[in-house]
């Protein structure tokens, strides 16, 4: 038996997406939170396009499945 390259990227596990879709959701959070307390226009700016951007992509992510 042969073992598997490690040159070769394995698919993402159920288990990964979760935790890439928890950890976006904690970045989406952070990112709200610091809109809440920006006093600078273009500092907000840039976080209303990073909360965008990072909305965008978790709405692209497959929804996690019920254990």
């Amino acid at each position: 038996m042969t073992r598997p390259d490690p040159a070769w990227p394995r698919a993402p596990s159920f288990t990964d997406v979760e935790e890439m879709t928890m950890t976006l959701e904690q970045h989406i959070e952070e990112l709200r939170a610091e809109l809440r307390n920006c006093i600078s226009r273009k500092e907000r700016r840039q976080i209303e396009r990073d909360l965008e951007m990072a909305r965008d992509e978790l709405a692209r992510r497959p929804a996690a499945e019920p254990r």
